[in-house]
C-alpha cells in the first residue's frame, strides 16, 4: 500500500487517536504498570471504562466505513465461502500453536509472569458484558488498526514491520512473555502484507480470540 507523503501526517494523527482509544485506556483500566494506583482511579468505578467502550464502538463504526473509501480497506482481495473457511482454519491452527508455546513456557519457565492473561481475568470479572465485544470484536480491530494498516501507511516498510511484530508483542505484555505473541503478530503481519488488505488479519485475529478467550474462560 502506497501512501502519499502529504497524507503521512493525516494518518499519524489517525494513528494517535486509535492508540488514545485503545491501548492508553487499556493500561489504565487493567493496572499496567500500577498507572491506577497513581491516578488514584478506582478500579470499580465504571463510569470511566464504560464511556471509554462506546467512544471505541462508535470510532470503528465510523473509521471502518470511512476507511472502505481511503487505502486502509482498499484491495482487489475478494472474499468467498472458501476464504473464509481457509481463515478459521488458519485462526484455530494459531491458537492451537499459541497453546503449545504457552505449555512449553510453562514447563520451562513456571514463574514468568503475564500481565495479559491477569488482564482478561480482570476484566472478565469487572465487565463481563462488555469483555466479549471489547476482546472478539474490538480489540482485533484496534490492533490490526493500529500495528498493522496505520503502523505501514506512517512509517518506513522496515519500521513498519517491526513495530507490527515486536510493539504488538510487547504491548501484550512488557516481560519475556512477549515471546508467546510472536508468532500471532508474525502471521498477522504476512497476512497483510500478502493481501493489502486489513480485513484479512482482522478476521483472523478475531477468531483466534474468540477461542482463546473462550477456552482460557472456561478453565
Amino acid at each position: 500500500m502506497e501512501i502519499k507523503a502529504d497524507k503521512k501526517v493525516f494518518y499519524l494523527i489517525y494513528l494517535l487517536i486509535s492508540i488514545a482509544l485503545y491501548c492508553l485506556p487499556n493500561f489504565i483500566f487493567a493496572e499496567r504498570f500500577y498507572i491506577i494506583k497513581y491516578l488514584g482511579i478506582r478500579v470499580y468505578d465504571l463510569a470511566l471504562p464504560s464511556l471509554l467502550w462506546v467512544c471505541r464502538i462508535i470510532f470503528v463504526i465510523v473509521t471502518y466505513f470511512w476507511g472502505l473509501r481511503i487505502e486502509l480497506f482498499k484491495s482487489e482481495y475478494t472474499f468467498s465461502v472458501k476464504t473464509v473457511l481457509r481463515l478459521v482454519i488458519l485462526g484455530s491452527l494459531l491458537y492451537l500453536f499459541n497453546l503449545f508455546m504457552a505449555g512449553l513456557q510453562f514447563h520451562y519457565f513456571p514463574n514468568l509472569t503475564n500481565s495479559n492473561q491477569q488482564s482478561i481475568s480482570l476484566y472478565y470479572h469487572i465487565m463481563p458484558s462488555f469483555f466479549w465485544v471489547d476482546s472478539i470484536v474490538l480489540g482485533p480491530y484496534f490492533e490490526e488498526l493500529t500495528f498493522r494498516g496505520l503502523s505501514f501507511a506512517v512509517f518506513p516498510k522496515w519500521l513498519a514491520i517491526l513495530i507490527a511484530i515486536f510493539g504488538f508483542s510487547l504491548w501484550h505484555t512488557f516481560s519475556l512473555s512477549a515471546f508467546l505473541y510472536l508468532p500471532t503478530a508474525l502471521t498477522m503481519t504476512i497476512l497483510y502484507c500478502k493481501t493489502k488488505n486489513l480485513r484479512i488479519p482482522i478476521l483472523v485475529h478475531m477468531i483466534h480470540n474468540l477461542i482463546s478467550v473462550t477456552i482460557f474462560l472456561s478453565s
